[in-house]
């Protein structure tokens, strides 16, 4: 009898399943040498990780029982921790401007009111891919631009108003409702 109660206790010691590890949900910034923001790793409570950018994007996330990393797609990326090179690389993609613009009338880099310009705003003009008036990436409405609206420098053949590859009318943004390269 004593030998059967031993298998027994035995038996359900062995199906009784290994708790998992716990560790406390823990969010930790990465931040450049400028103290900007880069992403953040957050440990949840089954261990695992994730990874995001500064805009909380997802960039990945690290399963420490398969001791492997993943993709925002959940395509293998390595094996072990490799989370905060993935927030390094989105924040290195992200901040490439090698050379700043400047007013065409007064040689300031920054973005606003100009005493020299003939409408008061600083204009760069060097950017086609941002606003020539606010230096915003967007099409639309611009609080810094003479007719209220975005306008891109000249180039990559886009219209510097809505950034349409289309041509003559039609374009919503501009003042003469035409497409301008």
């Amino acid at each position: 009898m004593l030998r059967l109660l031993l298998i027994v206790i035995c038996v359900l010691l062995t199906a009784t399943p290994s708790a998992a590890p716990a560790c406390p949900p823990k969010l930790e910034e990465i931040r450049d040498a400028q103290n900007r923001l880069v992403g953040t790793l957050r440990t949840q409570g089954d261990c695992a990780m994730e990874a995001r950018d500064r805009a909380s994007r997802l960039l990945g996330r690290y399963d420490p029982r398969s001791r492997q990393t993943r993709d925002a797609q959940g395509r293998l990326v390595s094996t072990g921790n490799t989370l905060p090179a993935l927030i390094w690389a989105a924040g290195v993609k992200t901040d490439v401007r090698p050379v700043m613009s400047k007013c065409r009338y007064c040689n300031s880099t920054s973005y606003g009111s100009c005493l020299r310009s003939p409408h008061k705003k600083h204009e760069h003009i060097e950017d086609e891919k941002r606003c020539e008036f606010c230096g915003s990436s967007s099409y639309g409405s611009c609080l810094n631009s003479p007719t209220k609206k975005h306008r891109h420098g000249s180039g990559s053949n886009k219209c510097r108003w809505c950034g349409s590859t289309s041509t003559g009318s039609g374009c919503l943004n501009s003042p003469n409702r035409n497409h301008e390269k």
